[in-house]
């Protein structure tokens, strides 16, 4: 009966430990709604112990963001201040006046501000009541002027998902501060023709967005697999597979006695 209860108390201690791995390596800091700033020196780089950089949690107040570890380790110290403040407004009358013939469309508008690249990929949820219902996503890709003011490249829209369910909440993965429209999936079957106008599948790098968005995935996996995380991970599943073959081993024993 000793050893078995060791065994048992191995296996908790293995579970918790691991949990413990991912709980310990992170940060969490709560953005103030008078002062949606965040200041690197205060919320990054304070973050930093004993050369060890954890993942950082942002809390604000319509949106949640999560920097991964790895993925702020890639441009360490270059960090800038942004603004985290993200509105979800009921219309696309605030869009670019360059999409004049569809800014009366029914759908909504996630407005990002303007600012500096962030951090890091940074993974973001929306949250509003607003949000609500099958949209069609479309990411606004702003375009660019010379030093004369004239426009030299145009804005337009990428072409993200059809027909994608939401309740109260909005996800994705951005580098820097980024706009998105969500229209409903009946407002945009009646008015594609228009919409379409102001359409890109193709990014400004010339790449494929659907492509794009499976090769940062991709990054990620392979970011986490070759991770320490992923080798403690691995021990101590392994850890735990022993302390079950060996239960299994006493158990079977005492049963035959």
């Amino acid at each position: 009966m000793t050893n078995i209860k060791r065994t048992i108390a191995l296996c908790f201690c293995a579970v918790f430990l691991s949990l413990g791995i991912f709980a310990l390596d992170k940060i969490e800091y709560t953005v103030p709604e008078d002062n949606t700033v965040i200041t690197v020196n205060e919320v990054f780089l304070a973050a930093i112990n004993d050369d060890e950089l954890p993942s950082v949690y942002l809390h604000a107040d319509n949106a949640e963001w999560c920097f991964e570890n790895y993925s702020l380790s890639r441009n360490a110290f270059a960090w800038l201040d942004f603004d985290s403040k993200i509105d979800v407004l009921p219309d696309l009358l605030k869009t670019d006046k360059e999409f004049e013939e569809i800014k009366n469309i029914n759908g909504i508008f996630i407005d990002a501000k303007p600012g500096p690249a962030y951090p890091g990929l940074a993974d973001i949820c929306v949250t509003s009541d607003l949000i609500n219902g099958e949209y069609s996503v479309f990411q606004i890709i702003y375009g660019k002027t010379d030093d004369g003011g004239e426009n030299v490249e145009k804005t337009y829209l990428r072409h993200l998902t059809d027909k994608q369910s939401l309740l109260g909440h909005f996800s994705f993965a951005v580098s820097e501060n980024t706009d998105f429209v969500l229209i409903p999936t009946e407002e945009y079957e009646k008015n594609k023709a228009a919409i379409d106008k102001y359409v890109s599948h193709i990014d400004c790098s010339g790449e494929d967005t659907g492509n794009a968005q499976n090769e940062n995935s991709g990054n990620a996996i392979a970011e986490f697999l070759n991770s320490d995380k992923f080798f403690i991970a691995a021990a101590i599943i392994v850890l735990l597979c022993i302390a079950m073959i060996i239960f299994t081993l006493l158990y079977k024993k005492r049963a035959r006695k």
